[in-house]
């Protein structure tokens, strides 16, 4: 966990460092699936998504705080939901 936050290992859309910009058609994607780890923020059962964040590092080198909306299944992978009471 972090900040308190339960953390899983998924894929998310994330920088390429290999895009270089003002490429055009021939430029690489800007983001490519990427897995790491990330902190859980909502899940949404209704749905089977969950909104994750993760630090990640641009083509400039500056670092960001990302937020993307994933399938539930990571979490599944590493976690129970379960009643109490």
């Amino acid at each position: 966990m972090i900040n308190g936050l339960p953390c899983v290992k998924a894929t998310v859309q994330d920088y390429n460092p290999a895009f270089i910009p003002g490429q055009g058609a021939n430029s690489l994607p800007l983001f490519i699936p990427t897995e790491r780890d990330v902190e859980v923020l909502t899940l949404n059962l209704n749905s089977g998504t969950m909104r994750v964040r993760f630090v990640s590092t641009d083509h400039n080198g500056k670092q960001k705080v990302r937020t993307e909306d994933i399938s539930i299944n990571a979490f599944y992978k590493e976690y129970d939901i379960v009643s109490i009471g």
